[in-house]
């Protein structure tokens, strides 16, 4: 569901407040292939949007999470082609 959010630092912090310390929290965003340094995110020509896992992995550790996985996959195809993704593994620390 996070492809249909912008900004995610909202979501991320309410769900470090309600996760139990050790709990785990999975989940893919699109991947920005090649963001401009500082960049957080856009909305991609698909209506979806994308985020550079430089800074989903920043606000996650903001947010009491370390971060377990944070690597490349594809999550479905679109028009016939892969959608390349990042799948991030999270952990609400102690």
């Amino acid at each position: 569901m996070f492809v249909y959010i912008g900004d995610l630092a909202p979501e991320l912090a309410t769900i470090g407040k309600v996760l139990r310390p050790g709990g785990v929290l999975v989940f893919t965003t699109e991947r920005w292939e090649a963001p401009p340094p500082g960049a957080a995110w856009r909305l991609a020509h698909n209506g979806r949007y994308v985020h550079a896992r430089g800074h989903v992995r920043t606000l996650a550790e903001a947010d009491g999470f370390s971060v377990l996985e944070a690597g490349q996959t594809t999550l479905r195809t679109e028009y016939g082609k892969p959608v390349a993704s990042d799948l991030f593994g999270l952990r609400r620390s102690d």
